[in-house]
């Protein structure tokens, strides 16, 4: 299952860590830009996977990523009030 193979891929990330669905990482540089897709939900083409900050595209600095987590972050509570 795909959810299965994510995690234990994520494990496998040097720092990485999965914790009852919160997935904990380091800080990764990249050279080129790069924005991973989402939807007004805030979930990419993979349900339930929600791309946010300045890894997947979100944002330029450490106040525009901490807001749109909180936005990504709004989001899921939403989701969830929706049943």
């Amino acid at each position: 299952n795909l959810s299965k193979k994510l995690i234990y891929s994520l494990r496998e990330v040097p720092g990485g860590d999965v914790i009852e669905g919160l997935q904990l990482f380091p800080v990764v540089r990249a050279e080129d830009d790069v924005r991973i897709l989402r939807d007004d939900t805030c979930q990419s083409d993979i349900r339930g996977l929600y791309p946010c900050g300045e890894g997947a595209g979100y944002a330029g600095g450490i106040m525009s990523a901490a807001v749109d987590g909180i936005m990504t972050a709004e989001a899921i509570l939403a989701k969830g009030k929706e049943g």
